[in-house]
């Protein structure tokens, strides 16, 4: 009959070992970016890279799901984890707009 147990592939285990080094390493850039000091009388722009590490976390958070989501192909593969990736990748494509035209205003404005 076989086990009542699920058993992970290897290839399950090789996501979830690349999930987790991802998330780590979300954690330790949030932690590096929120211990620096700035002086509070600094009129200089307190993140000046802000715009590229949004980006990097966008990209970040988007592997991190499809990778969580499971197979899009193979004999493991099911609709509802298809419909899920697409969903995220909306969620992705939607946030973009939303970054790149804040930033297109902000530069606009002159503020950038």
């Amino acid at each position: 009959m076989g086990s009542a147990r699920m058993r992970r592939g290897w290839g399950d285990e090789c996501a979830c070992r690349a999930g987790a080094y991802l998330g780590r390493s979300l954690v330790v850039g949030m932690a590096v970016l929120l211990l620096r000091r700035i002086p509070r009388g600094s009129r200089r722009d307190a993140f000046p890279g802000a715009y590229s590490i949004i980006w990097l976390v966008l990209i970040a958070q988007n592997v991190l799901a499809q990778v969580v989501t499971g197979p899009l192909l193979g004999p493991r593969a099911s609709w509802i984890e298809v419909s899920f990736s697409f969903f995220y990748l909306t969620l992705f494509l939607t946030s973009a707009v939303i970054i790149f035209h804040y930033q297109f205003v902000k530069v606009r404005s002159g503020q950038g």
